[in-house]
């Protein structure tokens, strides 16, 4: 979002900013607070921006009746807390998210569904807790490089269905194919394949 568009959408004197939310056909909602007598073709484009949508393709309707980017909230007499309604075509939506799959060593895989603007670590972190690993010690790599979790999926160059691929102790996936509630039946198993497996 670029500098005039912040000031224009920061908090100002009481009464000069009014809170606005966008729905989606899905009921989805995005909330937004900016200034009474700013153009509502910011709020549009951050909308659609935020969605990947066309803009051009996108209707905005406020009280039944599309309005134009060059409105205000003020010239619509737009309340504290009204609702905008968007409409377009849902593939346009669906661009906003993508589809992964993270496989371990043995090819095991787990798929995940996120938005492209989802810092990843979200993914990293999720993997580690249902697999009972050490984040820390967890190295994700996508098409043979390592990335950080800061990243986003569009940062990194991800497209939908593609593949990441994590490296881990192999004790400490072992760990987690043992269910918690009945580790202490399998201690003795642990011990033994922690022989086993070298480090």
């Amino acid at each position: 979002m670029s500098t005039s568009q912040e000031e224009d959408m920061k908090p100002g004197v009481e009464g000069d900013q009014i809170s606005l939310h966008v729905k989606s056909q899905d009921g989805q909602k995005v909330f937004f607070c900016i200034h009474r007598r700013t153009r509502l073709k910011k709020l549009m484009k951050a909308y659609c921006d935020y969605h990947y949508l066309d803009s051009d393709l996108t209707l905005f309707v406020f009280n039944g009746d599309r309005f134009h980017g060059e409105q205000t909230p003020h010239e619509l007499r737009m309340e504290d807390e009204d609702e905008i309604n968007a409409m377009f075509h849902q593939t346009d939506y669906q661009r906003a998210w993508i589809n992964l799959k993270v496989t371990d060593q043995d090819g095991r895989k787990v798929d995940f569904r996120m938005h492209r603007r989802t810092q990843l670590k979200k993914l990293m972190k999720a993997y580690c807790d249902r697999k009972y690993l050490d984040f820390d010690s967890t190295v994700f790599l996508f098409h043979g490089a390592r990335f950080s979790g800061q990243q986003t999926s569009d940062e990194v160059g991800m497209k939908d269905g593609d593949e990441i691929n994590v490296m881990f102790h192999h004790t400490e996936n072992q760990r987690a194919e043992i269910n918690p509630k009945v580790k202490d039946q399998f201690c003795h198993c642990i011990l033994f394949l922690l022989v086993l497996c070298p480090l």
